[in-house]
Parts: structure tokens; sequence; C-alpha cells
């Protein structure tokens, strides 16, 4: 998606020898109608030479399709996105020949054009992306059992209501590695967001910087660690390995600590072989490595069958490290240290004893090992092993401020969140990503006041019920007022 001034391009396609259409972005459908029709005529004179061209407006709500029918002599097949992205942002906007729109004394409402909840931003960045990007983002693991089963664990647990609490007033902040965030709601490592728009994670950091929340940069963004250390003062982290190459593993924290990051995020579940990704091995799914391993001969990530499928940065990775080696990372990083990738009490205890400050139980949304357990089913057993010597958070499953809400009551400090991310930089870019961060944030805010919290500091495991409040009197026996003492699912 490009930017072009008040618009933004998603997508172009050729329709037929002399018919181009473009999807555009519409969140104010009369001053994009007005603009459309005057940057129809001189999109079409830039890339053909032509002094008209008949424009027809079309609305897919949230986005307007303009088909331009070029002369026929002109041969419009060579014509692709680059070039119609080229030529919108050549084009004056503020020298064209807008026309008002007329006015009538009334008109009938239209559909509410702009998502209104992550779910809707997902369809409609399926219907924005092209197939194989949609599906590597969207894909876990074989059969995606987990993926799925993160909605059902979630939708399971209920809420207790509460009231005549005093919640006048709500903050939602909190501190993560002591930086104040003013949600418990941050960005999760994710790489290559270039795939859904142009200004890749600059939009995402933008987006954090402005919603007040922190952003974990994965090892395989598509700009470098320096260039969104310097696009933000904000919050973030960098994610990457514990490589064969120590010399690497402390470079790369060198690199994060000297850009301005505030922790390195250490992911421990990266297999030695591929994941089975059936979606991306079906589309022969290919990418280049990442800018921030220029120089290192990193091979590029094509998805197949075999060993040597989605290679990429995994042929850094030392596969034969444990705990000892987190152990004498910890000690020479520079920058405090957080693991990623912990469902298991025992290696969250463990992670704690090797001096990290931060853990995020994740299952890494489904998309390594298939039918585990979800992130919110292993929090439980993780927050009681680790026993406050280290922040405890999580990933994998968000898509709702009640989620939010629930994992924050059963001990996780903030919660982060992957695919999201995409379906608002797809949709909206910075704009977008920064309206799926508000979504969450106030259905979290609701969710607070109506189970009586004003706070976050507040919600804990007296706030949910983990199965019906029926079962027990069903099965005679007295129903306890608290689930702090039996969180079983």
């Amino acid at each position: 998606m490009t930017r072009v001034g008040d618009l933004a391009v998603v997508r172009t396609k050729n329709v037929s020898p002399f018919e181009l259409c473009v999807d555009v972005l519409c969140h104010d459908r009369p001053s994009y109608e007005r603009l459309l029709a005057a940057l129809s005529v001189a999109v079409v004179a830039r890339l053909y030479g032509v002094a008209e061209a008949d424009c027809e407006l079309s609305s897919s709500a949230p986005a307007l399709a303009i088909k331009f029918t070029i002369p026929r002599e002109v041969d419009a097949g060579g014509v692709g996105d680059r070039d119609i992205f080229g030529a919108a942002q050549a084009v004056p906007l503020q020298e064209l020949p807008l026309q008002e729109p007329p006015r009538t004394e009334s008109s009938p409402m239209e559909p509410q054009a702009t998502p209104i909840n992550l779910f809707e931003y997902q369809e409609r960045a399926r219907e924005l992306l092209p197939k194989h990007e949609y599906d590597f983002i969207a894909q876990g693991a074989t059969d995606e059992i987990t993926v799925r089963r993160a909605r059902t664990v979630f939708d399971s647990i209920l809420l207790r209501q509460r009231v005549l609490r005093d919640i006048a007033t709500r903050d939602l902040s909190t501190t993560v590695l002591g930086r104040r965030v003013e949600c418990p709601i941050m960005i999760c490592p994710a790489g290559f967001h270039t795939r859904v728009t142009p200004d890749g994670e600059l939009a995402t950091a933008r987006a954090a910087h402005a919603m007040g929340t922190v952003i974990v940069l994965s090892n395989s963004s598509s700009h470098t660690l320096e260039d969104i250390g310097a696009a933000t003062p904000g919050g973030k982290w960098f994610q990457h390995y514990l490589y064969r190459d120590r010399d690497l593993t402390l470079t790369m924290a060198k690199r994060a600590a000297d850009a301005g990051y505030d922790a390195v995020c250490i992911t421990l579940d990266f297999p030695p072989v591929p994941p089975k990704r059936e979606r991306s091995i079906r589309n022969r799914y290919s990418q280049e490595p990442s800018p921030n391993y220029a120089g290192l001969g990193v091979p590029r990530y094509d998805y197949g069958l075999g060993h040597d499928a989605m290679r990429g940065v995994g042929e850094l990775i030392d596969h034969s490290a444990t705990w000892d080696d987190l152990h004498w990372f910890t000690e020479h990083a520079g920058l405090p240290v957080v693991v990623k990738g912990i469902l298991a009490g025992e290696d969250g205890a463990l992670a704690a004893e090797s001096g990290v400050r931060g853990i995020v139980v994740s299952a890494h949304g489904g998309r390594q090992l298939d039918t585990t357990v979800t992130s919110i089913e292993a929090l439980p057993e993780v927050v009681s092993a680790v026993a406050g010597r280290a922040e405890v958070f999580l990933d994998s499953g968000i898509r709702r401020g009640t989620d939010v809400f629930k994992a924050l009551a059963l001990g996780a400090r903030a919660v982060l969140f992957g695919r999201p991310l995409f379906w608002g930089l797809a949709v909206g870019g910075e704009a977008g990503l920064r309206d799926v961060i508000q979504i969450l944030r106030d259905e979290l805010e609701l969710t607070m006041a109506l189970c009586g919290h004003s706070t976050t500091a507040t919600i804990g495991p007296d706030s949910l019920y983990l199965s019906s409040p029926l079962v027990p009197s069903l099965s005679g026996t007295a129903h306890p007022t608290s689930v702090s003492g039996a969180l079983r699912f």
C-alpha cells in the first residue's frame, strides 16, 4: 500500500488490455470521490501520455475502485503496481481541480466503512492482500488446530462482573521493564511489515509511539534496527536469537543498545527442522533475508518440503544452546534480556534462574508446533513457577479487549499481538494500526469498568470463572468465591 496525500493506493490490477482498476482505501467517502475523479485524469495522462480517459467509480467499503478505460490505441498491458504508485505520487494533489459534490437536504446513511473490531480488520485485509501474503500471515503449522483453539479457550473463560466499585476514573497504564506504557498492549515481533505497507516497521514504530506502547522489532524486519531506532523515541525491544557465533549474538545486542532499544528479546522456539506451514508450501512462498543480516550470507526464505526449507537466519542459530548459554548472554548482553517461547512452568523457572528480566509465554501464534497448549492455558503455570523473579507477558491469540483482561487476571503484566498488526497496516497503514490498538484499549477499559477495576494493578484471578459456575452447584459442592486457588482449564 502506498500513501498518496490523503489516499492509500492498496492494489492495482489489469482487468483487460484496455482497463486499469485501482482500489483506494476510503474513510471519508465524499472527499475521496472528489479527489479520485480529478486524480484519475492526471494519473492516466502521466502513465499513457493521453489527455482523457473515462473513469468509473464504484464502492465496496472501505475501498473505492476506479476503473480507467484507456484509448484503444494505447497498450495498457505493461502497467503494474509501481507504475501506478509512481504516477499517483507525482500528481500535485493541491493543484487538482476538485469539485464540491452536490448537497442534498438528506441522504441515507452509508454502512460503517471503518472496521470496528479486529475480526473485521482481518476480513478487510484478506480482501486487499495478495493470497500468498494473506496466507503467510494468517496460517499456523500443519492443521492449525492451536490457532483455532486459542480463540476457543479465550472464549471459554468467563468474566465475573462487579458493581458499585468506584470506577469513575480508570487508569490503563502499567510499566514494562521500568518503562511506563499507556496500556498493557504491545507489538509482537513479526517480520517484514513491508509485505502489507511500504513504510513497513517505520509505520509500526510510529503507531506504537503514538499510542504510548512498545514495539518489539523482529530480527527479520524490512528496515534495519538502526533505521527503526532513529524513527521514534518510543519504547522498543529488539528480537533475535542465540547464534552459533557468540560474537554475532553480542554484536546484535550492542547494535540494539547503540540504537536506543530498551531490551533484547531472545526467541527460544525456532526449531532446527522447519515448521510445516502448509499454506506457504502450496503457495511456494519465498522472501529475501532482512537487511539486519546484510553481508552475512544469509540465504533467502523458501517455504517448501524438506530439511533445507525455510532456511534464512535459521542457518545462523545455535540449535545446541542450553540454559547455560542463555545465562552467559544475560551476563554479557548489556541490555535487559527477555525470552519468548515459554509454555512450561519448568522452563519459566529456568529462564528466571538464568537472569532474564522478562518472559513471554508464547505458542508462537500456533505457527511452529501444532496441538500444543495455547498461551493462555500455559500462563498460570508459568506465572506460578517464575514466582515474581521476572515480568511475565503473553502473546498469541489476542483479538479482544476481554482477552487482554483475562491474560492480566491470570498473571500477565502485558500482552503482545502479532497478526492484527498486519491487518491494521494493510487496511490503513500507520493510522490503521493505531486504530487496532485503540480498539483493544477501549474494549479493555470497558471490561475493567464492568468487572469493577479502575486500574490494571487490581485485576486478578478472582475476576474470572474458568468453568461455568453451574458446575459445582449441579455436582452438589459449594461454589468458590475466587478461582485464585484453582486455575485449571
